[in-house]
């Protein structure tokens, strides 16, 4: 399946081939297994004002191999920014970073895995004022803030048990 945010409403199972050289796109791929590897990348590229397209690779699709063989290290998630492939999470956070001038990308993992923590527990940063008004801050940056009140973000599971 394929997401674009904003969502266009395209869908395709599998990830798609790379671009050819010269086209630009920026493609997210994925495996619904591990969804949540790939989300302060979008928060990143939401909060830079960015488009992208997911590529939704189902478990059962990754478990056959075949996709998995042609992806290096045999890991999602999979980022193509036009004819420029890359694997691993932070490795496509500092690529990103670095194309948009900025020093960190860590804000964007720090956010992620605070904002999963309030979903578990809602009072854990009532202790913490200082991590909550980051996240507050955060959370009012209005790309930032349009992309987690979207439907997709507020449906996407956050281990895959269902029990959240």
């Amino acid at each position: 399946m394929t997401q674009h945010f904003p969502p266009r409403g395209f869908i395709q199972q599998g990830l798609a081939p790379c671009l050819e050289k010269g086209e630009k796109e920026r493609r997210l791929g994925f495996c619904t297994i591990l969804d949540r590897r790939g989300e302060a990348t979008r928060m990143l590229l939401a909060d830079q004002g960015q488009e992208w397209t997911e590529d939704v690779v189902t478990g059962e699709i990754w478990q056959k191999g075949d996709l998995k063989k042609t992806c290096l290290f045999g890991q999602l998630p999979r980022f193509q920014d036009g004819d420029f492939v890359l694997y691993q999470s932070n490795a496509i956070l500092r690529h990103l970073a670095r194309n948009h001038g900025m020093i960190s990308f860590a804000d964007y993992n720090l956010l992620d895995i605070l904002q999963l923590h309030l979903v578990l527990a809602p009072n854990c940063l009532a202790s913490f004022p200082l991590l909550a008004a980051y996240v507050q801050r955060l959370n009012a940056r209005p790309l930032l803030k349009a992309y987690l009140e979207s439907e997709g973000r507020k449906q996407r599971p956050i281990n895959g048990n269902g029990k959240q």
